[in-house]
């Protein structure tokens, strides 16, 4: 029958066999359980521990243990899962959705960032063009005659613009009436 040990609450049993990187070992001339961190034809390096020597007189340094010096320890029954190892493992995953959420918040919010922009622009250059069209353009059936008596000591301002087959010379003054200075027949 194997020999077992309990070490942090893990029962391992001794197994006679070459070791990998990463397994636990025990000398059974000592009977400290180590590290391998290295595996090479004849033996394993492992993290160093001390002993006292045979004399109990100096203090040995073990870094390293020959093959067929020592036992690998396989766990009998794997470790269970403490409810704080549940605990990390869903805080983990957790953190990595919110992670992607925000990351995906972000490339939304960009998005309409970008079209709330070309909304915008879009918006200003329809309003710039209808300007524009309000410049050259006016409703010729309100005009009225021009009199010069009537614009007397009034500010106007002089509009050109095309209705039709004319053009039209006009004035608009202070209250927002409108006068035909001169109207003639649109050159082609």
């Amino acid at each position: 029958m194997a020999k077992t040990h309990v070490i942090d609450g893990v029962t391992y049993k001794e197994v006679e066999r070459r070791a990998q990187v990463g397994e636990l070992v025990i000398n059974p001339n000592d009977g400290i359980p180590t590290k391998v961190t290295a595996v090479s034809d004849n033996s394993v390096d492992v993290e160093g521990y001390l002993t006292v020597d045979e004399d109990e007189i100096g203090v040995d340094s073990v870094v390293g243990i020959l093959h067929g010096y020592y036992r690998v320890l396989e766990p009998i029954d794997p470790p269970q899962k403490t409810t704080t190892d549940e605990l990390l493992e869903i805080t983990a995953n957790l953190t990595r959705r919110v992670f992607d959420l925000e990351r995906e918040n972000k490339r939304l919010r960009d998005d309409v960032t970008e079209t709330l922009g070309t909304i915008t622009d879009l918006l200003r250059r329809r309003d710039r063009r209808i300007e524009e069209i309000e410049r050259k353009v006016f409703d010729t059936s309100s005009l009225k005659p021009f009199d010069l008596a009537t614009l007397n000591g009034k500010r106007v301002t002089l509009l050109h613009g095309e209705d039709g087959g004319y053009e039209i010379l006009a004035a608009k003054d202070e209250d927002g009436n409108f006068y035909v200075i001169s109207e003639k027949e649109a050159c082609k």
